[in-house]
């Protein structure tokens, strides 16, 4: 599960998943979180690379943002008046 460091705990992203699953907003999804992964927002708050990769306990909430960006963006393309 949660790997402790000095002061810090890190989760992995299936720990993240969980985490976020309980959320009002009902979570995220896993290819999503793999997608958000990549994200330079992320970067400070993500420890390791690749499969070894963990995040601190702050990126959660960076996480449910790229999840309402992402989801402002979906649907079609709304018709701009001319």
């Amino acid at each position: 599960m949660a790997k402790k460091t000095k002061e810090e705990v890190l989760l992995t992203l299936t720990d993240v998943h969980f985490e976020l699953k309980g959320t009002k907003s009902g979570g995220v999804s896993m290819p999503s979180l793999s997608k958000y992964k990549k994200d330079p927002r992320l970067a400070a708050h993500m420890r390791g690379v690749g499969r070894k990769a963990k995040f601190t306990k702050a990126a959660l909430p960076i996480f449910m943002k790229l999840k309402q960006e992402g989801e402002a963006k979906r649907g079609r393309p709304r018709k701009v008046q001319q």
